[in-house]
């Protein structure tokens, strides 16, 4: 059946499995920061990715550089950070979700704008780091799209979204990667390029804008949901936009550009396809 998680169980597997042996000191691998971290951050696990996910990003912030580690494909450190997720995965079990009684609404603070991230991402780490937090103490019971950390979360994201597309090649990969370590954050985004989609099939005066700002915000995305979803709803897109007239497979052309290897070949499909 599985049981809570407890911080030792995360800092056993730590110990065990040693992500970080390449990166520092051994006063780095001293694991007790980040399995405290690592055991707040688990409130809400989504599986197994997660879990590594959450994993990665504690460490990071102990020991600056694992992230960008996990996030290559074939490190070793990314092997080791999957090996403590499918053991924590494995003791916790898989959960059949419960009804929750009703509860007081939590309350929560307004977000301030994002930070500007020309020169560093750090900030912007940070602040959806915060949002991630807001959204984690949503209640399961409570549709998390419609909340106000949510609705305010998507009103800032055009400009997150138009400030990534005008940015450089390292700028855009330092944005993807620091979205692509909160997964509710991820799930919000994708929910933003729904709501582009929406405009676009309603008619409003901002069809041809709505249609490149949700092709910009999926190459941000760069597979961070369920790659079927998008693809399916690239695919949705794409027939809408070209039925209005509008230049889409140009525009896929121009995402896919800004995008990692992974989402350009995903976008790129979408035109193949036809």
């Amino acid at each position: 059946m599985g049981r809570d998680l407890t911080r030792e169980d995360i800092l056993g597997a730590l110990r065990r499995f040693d992500p970080v042996w390449s990166l520092g000191s051994e006063e780095s691998r001293n694991y007790d920061e980040a399995s405290q971290m690592i055991h707040g951050g688990l409130g809400r696990i989504l599986g197994v990715g997660h879990i590594a996910t959450v994993v990665a990003d504690a460490l990071d912030r102990v020991q600056p550089g694992v992230y960008e580690k996990y996030r290559q494909p074939d490190s070793e450190v990314r092997q080791r950070i999957l090996q403590i997720a499918r053991e924590l995965w494995e003791i916790r079990g898989i959960r059949v979700p419960r009804p929750t009684p009703a509860t007081s609404p939590v309350v929560q603070a307004a977000l301030p704008p994002p930070p500007g991230t020309s020169a560093d991402t750090t900030a912007l780490i940070e602040w959806l780091r915060n949002v991630e937090d807001q959204l984690a103490q949503i209640p399961p019971s409570v549709r998390s799209t419609t909340t106000p950390v949510a609705v305010d979360f998507r009103a800032h994201l055009s400009s997150l979204v138009t400030e990534y597309a005008h940015s450089d090649a390292p700028g855009r990969e330092k944005m993807r990667d620091a979205f692509s370590r909160f997964r509710l954050v991820l799930y919000q985004l994708w929910m933003f390029v729904s709501e582009q989609y929406v405009a676009l099939k309603e008619g409003t005066d901002r069809g041809s804008e709505a249609m490149h700002v949700a092709l910009w915000a999926e190459s941000l995305l760069d597979r961070g949901t369920d790659w079927r979803d998008e693809l399916l709803l690239l695919r949705s897109l794409r027939a809408l936009a070209a039925g209005k007239g509008l230049a889409i497979d140009d525009a896929v052309a121009r995402a896919a550009s800004l995008s990692s290897p992974e989402t350009a070949r995903l976008l790129l499909s979408v035109v193949e396809r036809g």
